[in-house]
């Protein structure tokens, strides 16, 4: 039988910490109410909506949030859509997307993907940014209001669509001068994308200015960082991010609860959550235990069982995918695409919003319980629940981890 979680202490944050709040937060952590409210604002939109997406699906969620996009584009407002490459790829290669009334484009597509512009865009380039994605989910609307989560265009998301298979993921919708930080990162990668014009991708625009091929855009402005936002478009924001999360996770005296879809965590951030657990902290890790990616279950249960090791509590989600990436560090929580593995903290784009609204940690806590009530406790080896052959698979994958 699963071994439930009793007594868990829900703390009440009094106030923020390391300075500034936003002027207005709110969490979803239920996919139809999350779209539902985001079509709302989109449809109520009165100059500007940037939506920026890893996966947009092709399905009834996704012809639902292009067309509030066109709508807002007819009624003057000005939109831009930004996919990756890989995770949009089935979508953005439809005949359809010459139809759309507003600009798209496509962060790092696949060679095949633009092959005719080969002669000018060396293959190398090519192989050298394969990896790296746009993992972001992030809605930018009236230069004010930003949404950020894990939520993808995908129906899979919905219980409308896919009843109680539905992904279990969260996002939160604020406010505030942090904004203005998502923005400038919006900028930076919506120039340093591909075009999508008359259904073909064009030469990404950064590049066409160095090759001599049209006009140079202009630079993104500078606008001032912010401790609401976490991000890691650059390599200074990279770097910056990772100590930040270290730092709060040092500092945590209380409770350090982690929710997150995909973890291959690295050795400086495990040691950090066993120093915290030794110091008496109450640090818990709930994680899928069913997921998309047939081999991550196996390469989960080898950092698991060093995670259970250091002291660290580990729960499994038994439900269905647990898709979501918060966490509850003392009175704060982290919300946004963050997973805690290579790919997130070295090669994909990711965004992070820091709330402190005891509204929303309140929220954010009784989901973690919730959800923690519906999971298995792993009390011994996580890896002794495997096959002989996935256990052998997952220390081999984790040889790989830098591309996990």
């Amino acid at each position: 039988m699963p071994q439930m979680v009793m007594g868990m202490r829900l703390l009440r944050p009094e106030k923020a910490v390391n300075g500034g709040c936003w002027a207005q937060e709110q969490v979803w952590c239920n996919g139809d109410a999350w779209f539902a409210s985001l079509l709302d604002a989109i449809a109520n939109a009165q100059r500007q909506v940037w939506l920026e997406t890893y996966i947009l699906a092709r399905g009834q969620l996704g012809e639902r949030v292009v067309g509030a996009l066109a709508a807002a584009s007819r009624r003057g407002c000005e939109v831009r859509l930004l996919v990756d490459g890989v995770g949009a790829a089935a979508w953005f290669q439809h005949d359809s997307v010459d139809r759309l009334g507003f600009p798209l484009r496509v962060w790092h597509p696949l060679p095949w993907a633009a092959a005719w512009r080969a002669g000018v865009f060396p293959r190398w380039r090519w192989l050298a940014s394969i990896n790296r994605r746009d993992h972001r989910k992030v809605c930018l609307i009236d230069g004010a209001q930003a949404w950020v989560g894990s939520f993808n265009v995908d129906d899979c998301h919905l219980q409308e669509f896919s009843g109680d298979q539905a992904w279990r993921d969260c996002g939160a919708a604020v406010r505030g001068d942090g904004v203005a930080t998502l923005i400038a990162a919006y900028e930076h990668t919506w120039r340093r994308s591909w075009p999508m014009t008359a259904g073909r991708l064009r030469l990404r625009a950064h590049l066409t200015a160095r090759l001599g091929v049209g006009q140079p855009q202009p630079a993104v402005m500078g606008r001032p960082a912010s401790n609401l936002v976490r991000l890691n478009h650059t390599w200074a924001t990279r770097r910056a991010a990772y100590r930040d999360l270290l730092r709060r996770i040092r500092r945590a005296s209380t409770r350090i609860w982690i929710t997150n879809a995909y973890v291959v965590p690295r050795g400086t951030l495990m040691r950090a959550l066993g120093a915290a657990a030794r110091r008496g902290v109450d640090v818990r890790l709930l994680v899928p235990a069913h997921a998309d990616i047939a081999f991550m279950p196996w390469v989960g249960a080898v950092f698991a069982d060093s995670l259970h090791a250091l002291g660290v509590r580990i729960f499994a989600y038994l439900p269905g995918m647990l898709h979501a990436k918060t966490m509850l560090i003392d009175d704060l929580a982290l919300v946004g695409s963050h997973n805690l593995n290579s790919r997130s903290f070295r090669h994909d784009l990711e965004a992070e919003v820091v709330l402190s609204a005891p509204t929303s940690v309140a929220a954010l806590e009784q989901t973690f319980a919730d959800d923690c009530a519906r999971s298995r406790e792993l009390l011994g080896s996580a890896s002794a629940e495997l096959t002989w052959i996935q256990r052998r698979l997952g220390r081999l994958l984790v040889l790989a981890k830098w591309f996990l």
